[in-house]
């Protein structure tokens, strides 16, 4: 049989490709996640989702952990990019002018409930997320060999972004 007609082989025992790829990158520093530029712009979240779907629980923890990552990158660029804009805004305002521009600031920021927004350190209030998540999901969808069903989704949980940790 020439090669060409022979189907290709995976040593999984699949030939559907891998759903997500996580490999080290020596140009970033960085873990990232591999793959063409449509499997890119599918969030993490929704790879968690899917892989807990799937029953493929050793992916779906190597992608929360993951998530925690892109989590702490975007808090930094935040912290970073808030720290700059005080230092620029002090610089241009009254001392009072400024606080009652962040205290309107915070307001918009505040949950629906009325609850004030507070950022804290990094990984903070973003170490629990994944307890609170399996909570608020369901512990036997990450305990149980059985596949959730279709229509469950976590996004509720605050799971909906994966570029900031919900708080």
């Amino acid at each position: 049989m020439p090669d060409d007609a022979r189907p290709p082989r995976a040593i999984s025992g699949s030939h559907a490709p891998r759903p997500t790829t996580l490999t080290w990158s020596d140009r970033l520093g960085k873990r990232v996640r591999t793959g063409p530029w449509a499997d890119q712009a599918v969030s993490t979240t929704a790879k968690i989702e899917q892989a807990l779907d799937d029953g493929q629980w050793e992916l779906a923890a190597q992608l929360v952990d993951y998530w925690m990552e892109e989590a702490k990158v975007v808090h930094v660029v935040y912290q970073v990019w808030t720290e700059g804009f005080m230092a620029y805004l002090g610089e241009r305002l009254e001392p009072a002018d400024l606080e009652a521009e962040v205290g309107r600031l915070r307001e918009l920021l505040a949950f629906p409930d009325g609850a004030p927004f507070e950022p804290g350190p990094p990984g903070a209030t973003s170490a629990s997320w994944p307890g609170a998540w399996r909570t608020t999901c369901g512990a036997s969808r990450w305990a149980s060999p059985a596949p959730a069903p279709a229509s469950r989704s976590c996004a509720s949980a605050g799971a909906g972004s994966t570029t900031a940790a919900p708080t």
